[in-house]
């Protein structure tokens, strides 16, 4: 570690500047920004950062940047493991719902460019073929598809009352 000591002629005041920080001994006052170590942080710094950017500051500052893939992804895995865990289905059965469930995450993963008509009918699909998955998958699509959600849930919605005029039939 470095250290450089200065005494202001006249005020008494000895600085000792260190590497890693500043110490101040006697009677200081100052105007403006005093930092010991990097100085971070700056209002001006943010213009010109793009959308869709994380940022952090400080030294314990971390970020995670999770992308609608990524969370599709984890989403069809628990779907996935949802249908092994039902019982009552055949092999085949749930191969079908795995399916069905992989060509809901393919579209999906379009975000704002997704097909809303194609991805109401896959959605629509899985009541049908398993009601207990279906719920599962409406429940826990929602959250990876923030921007997509309220599609979601109204195709939810509407699935659900196709699904009950049709058992009232």
């Amino acid at each position: 570690m470095t250290e450089k000591k200065a005494k202001d002629q006249g005020s008494g005041i000895t600085t000792n500047r260190q590497s890693g920080g500043v110490n101040a001994g006697g009677s200081v006052s100052a105007g403006g920004d005093i930092v010991g170590g990097n100085k971070v942080g700056d209002t001006d710094i943010a213009k010109g950062i793009g959308a869709g950017a994380v940022v952090t500051q400080g030294r314990a500052a971390s970020a995670s940047v999770n992308s609608l893939a990524q969370d599709l992804a984890r989403w069809q895995q628990r779907l996935e493991a949802a249908i092994d865990a039902r019982s009552g289905l055949s092999a085949t059965e749930k191969q079908d719902l795995k399916d069905q469930v992989a060509k809901i995450q393919e579209e999906a993963v379009r975000g704002d460019k997704a097909d809303v008509g194609r991805l109401s009918k896959l959605i629509s699909m899985l009541a049908p073929m398993a009601e207990d998955i279906f719920e599962v998958a409406i429940t826990t699509l929602a959250n990876p598809l923030l921007g997509v959600g309220l599609v979601v849930k109204k195709i939810g919605d509407k699935a659900k009352v196709e699904r009950e005029a049709n058992s009232s039939t």
